[in-house]
């Protein structure tokens, strides 16, 4: 049956005329691509680039088709188009293409051959390409900007190839999991610089074009074909010497600008090398360029080897910008630095795993930046600020899962949202607190050197923490992290937790339900979601808010459904004391408790202790108790109760909370007759 089955497969695959599907068939295996480009950006009607790909291909299904992408804004040649069977002494012998087509919908390329490429052979695709530079951020474009010194317009070329618009610059299989190396050569006017992923290995003038040449580069390491980058320019530059990595660190930027980058020259490599530490993998290539272009569509783009950034991401000048300005540039290097293992030496097999690649980039830099730069509590209130995003932008039927199906390219761009970043960055640092540290570095380690220079997905990622955590007893033999987080990645939303204490007998009850901020009925409908949920908790007569690790789990059962739980414990706090859960804001959801432990809870905040309550917990106790009364399941008298010993808190986070919730309130009153009582202390 399975013979029968994998012949049909095999004639289906060898007659088709036509190809119509998201994906690119998987007959063909990109090896190794020899990409020239030749950029003209002056003296000519439009600004254009032109240029060759050689693509090596090996064949792991035959096939008598080829299916690659190429963008309908790029010009090919058919008639230059050829393909070539390698011999394995080195020689060459050309297979005829019977005709081409086109698929606007998928940006295929489709060539019809004469005969069948067979199963484990070598083949090489020869393509010339054409295009004018068009309007826009994307794929390979042209910039602009006026020098300030010569009041001249200067001219620079670049690339974004993210998610799927290398295929608007050359022909190319433009899927992540289509890994391999490149050479690439760049054409252009002596009097540019060009750059590229690796390092030059030589330039030479070009014959018959004076003033002219060629720059070549080193091959680089297996990568997909959005990570490609180049780029030619008139930049000055600033290298980084200071010895903490073994890369070269070069930041390019306009002349006149050059002197803002000090700063992001400075740092960059101290973050390097605190990635180097952490992931105990060193940096694989020779060099990191870091190059800000004045028109740029990202905040930054982890290009491998050559990261470009919006120049005000980039950009720092101590007479003129802020402290907060100082600290963005920071964060923006961090997340891109740690791009370069999450998401280049590691790839997502597909779009609908980005959240690997975002989320752990944004989790990562909070680390990096709490280590070199512990004055700013970036990991504190970066994490507060995802926290609030996501608790506020995830509490509607409208959002989405982390992880779900993409499956045409419009969907690429939309997966670059707070729920990539935000909630990936807020699920990925609970997970971190539940397993601990030591097997969080260690399955991380394990992952990256088990998947290095390929592609994973998220199974992949719990199986290898799962390994690690097991090892170190960080959670039962019985329990998988994957089991843990798949609740978490695979569903939209996240879970209210209800507290209610029975006083008398000292017994806590804890359920869950869906959080909506709009719309949940409040007649105690049962949730269809559930999720494993790491319960941490403290009470007043104790208050250690330090132990973040799960006392307990609140689990679903085999079919998914949620399984209330009941804590009996000598521990369980007397009917004085208060009990408060999520310490430290370990978990993305939000809480509610019976009044009377609201009332113990307002009695401390409004106390001459309220700092025994972590300043983290102060301010979720400020989030949850006005998202609760603004979706009606707790009365408005105990939020605005809790709120007022808000005057007397001098910690950012807090207040940061409190204005934040507050403001949608305000603008609701300001229309009454009321305002003026609001805005009394």
């Amino acid at each position: 049956m399975l013979l029968l089955l994998w012949f049909i497969l095999i004639i289906l695959t060898l007659g088709q005329a036509s190809y119509d599907h998201y994906r690119l068939p998987k007959a063909l295996q990109p090896q190794h691509y020899n990409l020239r480009v030749l950029t003209h950006l002056e003296n000519v009607a439009r600004p254009c680039f032109s240029g060759e790909v050689e693509i090596e291909l090996r064949v792991l299904q035959p096939t008598k088709n080829i299916t690659l992408h190429a963008a309908s804004r790029l010009q090919l040649n058919s008639n230059r188009t050829n393909l070539y069977y390698l011999h394995e002494d080195g020689t060459k012998s050309k297979i005829a293409v019977k005709t081409v087509e086109r698929n606007s919908k998928y940006d295929y390329y489709i060539l019809m051959l004469c005969k069948v490429l067979e199963r484990g052979h070598i083949y090489l695709l020869h393509m010339q390409f054409f295009a004018h530079f068009e309007a826009g951020m994307s794929g390979y474009y042209a910039s602009s900007y006026k020098d300030q010194n010569s009041n001249k317009t200067r001219y620079l070329s670049v690339t974004q190839f993210e998610p799927a618009y290398a295929r608007a610059a050359f022909p190319c299989f433009d899927e992540p999991a289509f890994k391999a190396t490149f050479n690439i050569t760049l054409g252009h006017p002596r009097k540019y610089v060009a750059l590229s992923n690796m390092p030059i290995t030589k330039k030479f003038p070009m014959s018959g074009r004076r003033n002219w040449l060629w720059t070549i580069f080193e091959q680089t390491l297996p990568m997909p074909s959005y990570l490609v980058c180049y780029s030619v320019n008139d930049f000055a530059s600033i290298t980084s010497r200071n010895g903490l990595s073994v890369a070269k660190f070069t930041t390019w930027a306009r002349a006149s600008a050059i002197g803002q980058c000090k700063y992001a020259a400075e740092i960059a490599p101290r973050l390097l090398a605190y990635y180097e530490r952490m992931f105990d993998i060193d940096y694989p290539l020779p060099k990191v360029d870091q190059l800000a272009v004045p028109d740029f569509s990202a905040g930054a783009m982890e290009n491998w080897g050559l990261i470009t950034y919006r120049e005000a991401a980039l950009f720092y000048a101590p007479e003129a910008s802020s402290e907060v300005d100082k600290q963005r540039v920071a964060n923006i290097i961090a997340h891109e630095l740690a791009h370069q293992w999450f998401g280049n030496l590691v790839t997502m097999k597909w779009w609908n795993d980005l959240w690997l690649n975002e989320g752990f980039a944004t989790y990562v830099a909070t680390l990096g930046m709490q280590k070199l730069c512990s004055k700013w509590h970036a990991y504190a209130e970066e994490s507060l600020d995802n926290i609030l995003v996501v608790l506020n932008s995830d509490a509607y039927y409208s959002t989405r899962a982390i992880s779900q199906s993409v499956s045409r390219a419009s969907q690429f761009a939309e997966q670059f949202d707070p729920i990539t970043y935000r909630k990936g960055a807020v699920i990925i640092r609970m997970m971190h607190m539940f397993i601990g540290d030591t097997t969080f570095r260690h399955g991380l380690n394990c992952y990256l050197k088990r998947h290095a220079y390929s592609n994973a997905d998220q199974n992949d990622l719990w199986r290898s923490l799962s390994d690690a955590a097991h090892e170190f007893g960080s959670l039962p033999e019985n329990l998988e992290v994957r089991t843990i987080m798949d609740t978490w990645t695979l569903q939209a939303g996240y879970p209210l937790i209800t507290v209610q204490r029975d006083y008398v007998r000292n017994i806590i009850s804890i359920n869950q339900r869906r959080f909506l901020m709009q719309g949940m009925d409040r007649n105690n409908l049962i949730s269809k979601e559930c999720w494993f949920v790491p319960i941490s908790y403290t009470f007043g007569s104790m208050a250690n808010f330090t132990a973040t690790e799960p006392q307990v789990w609140l689990q679903c059962d085999s079919q998914g459904k949620n399984m209330p739980l009941e804590i009996r414990s000598p521990l369980c706090a007397e009917e004085n004391q208060w009990l408060i859960l999520n310490l430290q804001l370990t978990a993305p959801f939000r809480v509610n408790y019976d009044t009377s432990n609201w009332k113990l809870i307002i009695k401390t905040l409004q106390g001459a202790d309220f700092r025994r309550i972590h300043t983290m917990n102060r301010a979720q106790l400020i989030i949850d108790a006005l998202a609760l009364s603004w979706n009606g399941h707790l009365c408005y008298k105990v939020s605005l109760d809790l709120i007022k010993y808000i005057k007397q808190e001098h910690a950012y986070m807090p207040w940061h909370a409190a204005l934040d919730h507050l403001s949608a309130i305000y603008r609701i009153i300001k229309q009454t007759s009321d305002f003026a009582l609001f805005q009394q202390p």
